[in-house]
C-alpha cells in the first residue's frame, strides 16, 4: 500500500511533526511504501531520530512560512491572516501538482493541507483522505478585547464554512478529546475519536519509589496554554500529593497562543 502524509512545516520539534513522523515510521515499518510531503524540513531541527531514513518531499511556498507571523494592533493581525489564508491555499495547490497520484491513503496533519484531498479526489476517487484534526481550525476560544473577539468569531465562521467545503472529500476524520469530536462533526465526515501515540520506548523510565514527605515536590508542565493540553491535570495531581501530606508545588511554563481567557483563569 502506497501511503502520503502531508503536513506544511517539518522545522521544529513540536507535537504535529512528531506525530506525523511516529505515524509514518510506524506504516513503514508495517512494510508500507511512505512518503511525506511538506513546505519545509529541517532534518537536523525536527526530530533527527524520527525523520532519519524517510522519504521527505519538499514543495517551497513562494515566501518563507514563518514571514507571515508576528504581526501587532488588530489591522496589522487582520492583513496578516489574509495573507496566510492566500499563501497556504496557494502551498495547497503547489503540493497537489508535485504529489503522486495513485496513492491509497493520504494522511493530513492538522493543518491546511487536508484540502489537498478536495483536489485529490477528482482525479482519484479510490483514495482515503484522512484529516488528523488535533485543533479544529474553526475553534474559537474567548479574548480579552471585544474588538479581537468579535473579529475572531467571524474568522471562526469563515473557516467553518472552508472546512465544510473542503472537507467533503474526506473519507475520515481523527481528533483525540470528545470536545474536538463534537466540533469535527460539524464538518461532516465521520469522526472518530483515538488515543494520541506516546513514544514510549524513548521516554520509558523506571518509577521512582520511595519519595519522602520531608522534601518538596516540583511538578512542571509547559506547552502553549490550551484546554487539549490538560495544565488541569497537573493541578489535580498535586491537590492528590498535598491530601496524602506532602509539600508539592506546580510550575506551569505556558504561552497563551489562542488568547483564552476562560481557560487561563
Amino acid at each position: 500500500m502506497r501511503v502520503a502524509l502531508t503536513h506544511f512545516d517539518l522545522t521544529t520539534e513540536s507535537g504535529d511533526p512528531k506525530h506525523m513522523l511516529l505515524i509514518a515510521r510506524g506504516f513503514k515499518k508495517l512494510g508500507h511504501e511512505v512518503v511525506v510531503y511538506c513546505a519545509e524540513f529541517k532534518a537536523e531541527s525536527c526530530f533527527p531520530r524520527l525523520n532519519n531514513g524517510l522519504d521527505i518531499r519538499v514543495v517551497p511556498p513562494r515566501v518563507p512560512l514563518a514571514s507571515l507571523r508576528g504581526s501587532r494592533g488588530i489591522a496589522g493581525k487582520i492583513f496578516e491572516r489574509i495573507k496566510r489564508v492566500k499563501l497556504y491555499n496557494d502551498l495547497v495547490r503547489r503540493m497537489f501538482d508535485k504529489i503522486d497520484k495513485d496513492f491509497d491513503f493520504i494522511i493530513c496533519e492538522n493543518d491546511p493541507s487536508y484540502k489537498i484531498g478536495f483536489f485529490y479526489k477528482k482525479i482519484n476517487t479510490k483514495t482515503k483522505i484522512v484529516w488528523i484534526m488535533h485543533n479544529p481550525p474553526f475553534f474559537h476560544s474567548g479574548k480579552s478585547s471585544f474588538v479581537i473577539d468579535l473579529l475572531s468569531r467571524v474568522a471562526a465562521l469563515f473557516e467553518k464554512a472552508s472546512a465544510k467545503y473542503y472537507g467533503n472529500a474526506v473519507d475520515s476524520i481523527l481528533v483525540f478529546d470528545e470536545r474536538a469530536k463534537r466540533l469535527a462533526e460539524e464538518v461532516g465526515p465521520p469522526v472518530k475519536v483515538v488515543n494520541l501515540p506516546v513514544d514510549i520506548e524513548y521516554f520509558y523510565s523506571l518509577p521512582k519509589n520511595g519519595i519522602s514527605q520531608n522534601k518538596t515536590i516540583q511538578l512542571l508542565s509547559l506547552g502553549a496554554l490550551s484546554p487539549t493540553r490538560r495544565f488541569e491535570d497537573t493541578i489535580s495531581a498535586a491537590a492528590i500529593l498535598r491530601h496524602n501530606g506532602y509539600d508539592v508545588r506546580v510550575l506551569l511554563i505556558c504561552k497563551d497562543y489562542w488568547g483564552d481567557k476562560n481557560y487561563r483563569e
